[in-house]
């Protein structure tokens, strides 16, 4: 039988939020456009029908956003169903994204080539996980014997890896360092059995850099251009010394005690800023409602309509303040669990 998915409860309520907020800015900007600045007929019509296309657009994530059945994987685009057959997971088509829970094919149209389940609920998310994985097959790349790469602005420093070393060429110098010589590379992976890594970090005189991928406004970005992930972690996992060489995972349960200590060192001060960061985010937008109110007393409905919204915005900022709390308490909940088995 068919089984539907909905957003995670956080951005169920700040979608709601937004539709309540952008209705009720409807009769508060023809009031402003028709009373207060006498407007004409088609500026209240444009001013009004921008919120009721806001409203519509933010109702779409009220409803069911994934549904499974024995076809596939269907995800909802605004009013209808993009299909993810069973047989596109073990094709060898499908790519991981950086995002967890994301799937991306490139034979598709544009706008549906991503098949993206990090706003369910998190069960809801790791159950759907579950059954791509029992069929899934990674795509794989050629592994070539050479492969090159260069770093975003402002570094501008372009490698080469094959098995004589690793070629660093800046716009002053160039040099080759032998694996031998390179410093710890350490490779963070969302999960072991994923193909390419989160960040890279590689230490030496030379040869120090750091590579990362990243998610901005819904596209996957890196701080490099060439090579992919994939060809240059399979390079260096093959080549590099294994002692030298630390493969660590960003989620599941800690493999040894090394990575567990590398994990909280990494984690755990970026999970403690997003908490500060979050909980400032909201006290701004909180001030600012309250200024809407102390500055501006007549215009009581645009402060009104302004408070709404902000539930929307700190519905989201509560979860990730909640987010952050349930991993510290988890990595918390490891380290004692690791600190019991080493007594």
């Amino acid at each position: 039988s068919d089984r539907y998915f909905w957003l995670s409860s956080e951005l169920w309520r700040a979608s709601l939020w937004g539709v309540i907020g952008s209705l009720l800015m409807i009769p508060v900007t023809y009031w402003n456009m028709a009373i207060v600045q006498g407007r004409g007929l088609g500026d209240q019509i444009v001013g009004c029908v921008i919120f009721l296309g806001l409203a519509t657009y933010l109702a779409q994530f009220l409803l069911a956003r994934v549904r499974v059945d024995r076809q596939g994987v269907h995800r909802r685009i605004f009013w209808f169903w993009s299909c993810w057959e069973w047989n596109d997971f073990s094709s060898g088509r499908l790519r991981q994204t950086v995002s967890a829970s994301c799937y991306s094919d490139s034979e598709r149209p544009w706008w549906c080539r991503r098949l993206n389940l990090g706003a369910l609920e998190e069960s809801d998310r790791l159950a759907i996980d579950r059954l791509i994985l029992r069929i899934w097959v990674p795509h794989r790349e050629a592994i070539s014997d050479r492969i090159e790469f260069r770093m975003n602005w402002p570094d501008r420093r372009s490698l080469v890896i094959d098995s004589a070393g690793i070629s660093v060429r800046s716009k002053h110098s160039q040099m080759v360092v032998p694996f031998t010589k390179i410093g710890q590379v350490t490779l963070w992976r969302l999960d072991s059995a994923r193909a390419d890594f989160r960040e890279l970090c590689m230490d030496g005189p030379a040869t120090e850099l750091v590579l990362r991928q990243f998610v901005y406004q819904g596209r996957d970005l890196c701080n490099w251009t060439g090579a992919s992930a994939e060809s240059i972690a399979a390079m260096l996992i093959r080549l590099v010394p294994l002692d030298r060489l630390h493969d660590y995972t960003l989620t599941g349960p800690a493999r040894t005690a090394g990575e567990f200590a590398a994990r909280l060192s990494r984690e755990l001060p970026k999970l403690r800023e997003t908490q500060r960061v979050a909980r400032w985010c909201a006290v701004a937008g909180w001030c600012a409602v309250a200024c809407c109110f102390l500055f501006n007393p007549r215009d009581l409905w645009m402060g009104a309509v302004f408070a709404i919204q902000m539930l929307g915005f700190q519905a989201v900022s509560g979860m990730m303040v909640r987010d952050s709390r349930r991993r510290i308490a988890d990595l918390e909940r490891q380290r004692a669990e690791w600190m019991s088995g080493e007594n």
